[in-house]
């Protein structure tokens, strides 16, 4: 769930993902059938019936590991629905909306949505384009986009800050110690940042200097 270029919704998605692979594999031992469990099988084969006693703790041992998942991702579930509404708004129901709607305390947000829904245009462009690029079409409906930018622009991990911090270290080093507060603030931007410089137009903007 690390990485550059995360989504707060992509992380709930693995979130959820997880969550659910939980379920089965609990469900799975509760009813004795240990098939996604290749090692333990290997080592019932091994010993016949060894493992039957320990049923109960491997039961126990996930269900504590749901129950500490769910306790630390417990603010996803309750938007979730906003975060599908950025992942794919056209999966959306109206009452849903007037749920968010009534919970951010923006009327004006479900007319926003129901307009969007409706047009045959977004929902086009909604297929052939990437979510954050969708998004910015979207700029004549300003509460439903500006929600929209508000969760995509989340950080969804520390990558970005735990990156900062080690490109910081290299750029305040001992031979560098006499970098001033800009020129250290500038570096950082440069390394951090993913935009590329335009060097042509930067080079055009400069006069040659002729020799006399």
């Amino acid at each position: 769930m690390q990485g550059r270029n995360k989504t707060v919704y992509e992380l709930y998605t693995a979130v959820r993902l997880f969550s659910d692979k939980l379920d089965v594999l609990e469900q799975s031992v509760r009813g004795s059938d240990f098939r996604l469990f290749p090692t333990v099988q290997k080592v019932m084969a091994m010993h016949a019936g060894a493992l039957l006693p320990c049923q109960s703790q491997l039961c126990d041992v996930l269900t504590e590991l749901k129950q500490n998942y769910t306790s630390r991702f417990h603010d996803f579930k309750d938007h979730s629905n906003m975060f599908l509404l950025v992942k794919n708004p056209f999966l959306i129901e109206v009452n849903e909306m007037k749920h968010i709607s009534d919970q951010l305390g923006l009327v004006q947000l479900q007319m926003d949505f129901v307009e969007l829904k409706s047009s045959d245009e977004l929902q086009r462009q909604f297929r052939i384009t990437d979510v954050v690029d969708f998004w910015k079409l979207v700029g004549h409906l300003p509460n439903i986009s500006r929600l929209a930018r508000r969760i995509i622009s989340m950080f969804p991990s520390t990558h970005r800050c735990e990156a900062a911090f080690s490109a910081l270290s290299k750029i305040k080093c001992r031979n560098r110690n006499r970098l001033s507060l800009q020129h250290r603030t500038e570096a950082l931007r440069i390394v951090v940042s993913s935009a590329e410089p335009d060097f042509k137009s930067l080079v055009r903007q400069k006069e040659c200097q002729k020799s006399h």
